[in-house]
């Protein structure tokens, strides 16, 4: 049995994932806040995002917007931090094209 975490997602006591599902710099933010559950939710969440903004990751405001809703979504953005993406329509970042 594997350590157990309180996952800021759905509020639940649950098992700690094998390792951070997400690299970079809110890789242990992640691991140690954020059961599979809570992560699996928010894997649903986000292909809808970025399938209804048409959002390129490559482009740096659009992985800045992807990673604030993230945080917001997980309930694990700093105080008073809310991009407000969560369950309302927001313009999304204009493409340099």
């Amino acid at each position: 049995m594997g350590e157990k975490i309180n996952c800021k997602r759905t509020g639940k006591e649950a098992e700690k994932m094998e390792k951070s599902p997400y690299p970079g710099e809110y890789s242990d933010l992640i691991w140690n806040n954020i059961s599979e559950e809570g992560w699996k939710e928010w894997i649903e969440a986000s292909l809808v995002m970025l399938n209804e903004y048409r959002m390129n990751l490559l482009d740096p405001k659009h992985a800045e917007m992807y990673d604030k809703q993230m945080l917001s979504f997980l309930n694990l953005a700093e105080d008073g931090e809310d991009p407000g993406l969560r369950t309302t329509a927001v313009e999304p970042p204009k493409n340099q094209d």
